[in-house]
């Protein structure tokens, strides 16, 4: 993980409602900072790719932690986490 890079994170999931991916990063201190959130994605009864290319990495940035999570009641299965910098990521 590198600042001021973009970085492609991908994860299959099915759900009975919208999901997004949510992500924080951490500073040298240790601590965790919530940093950004995808779109949503749509709810799927069967399993789907949810790929999407975060913003730039702020500076000060040492690691980054994500996953998709949802804000509604609902039921959410997931599998296959990947994280790509997106200069070189292969195609999904």
């Amino acid at each position: 993980m590198s600042t001021g890079h973009s970085y492609s994170l991908r994860a299959w999931y099915q759900s009975t409602a919208k999901t997004q991916f949510e992500v924080y990063y951490r500073n040298k201190l240790g601590t965790w900072t919530y940093w950004t959130a995808s779109p949503w994605f749509a709810a799927n009864t069967s399993y789907e790719q949810a790929i999407w290319d975060t913003p730039p990495v702020p500076a000060g940035a040492e690691a980054i932690s994500f996953g998709l999570n949802l804000f509604s009641d609902g039921q959410l299965a997931t599998d296959d986490y990947e994280m790509y910098d997106t200069v070189g990521a292969p195609s999904p």
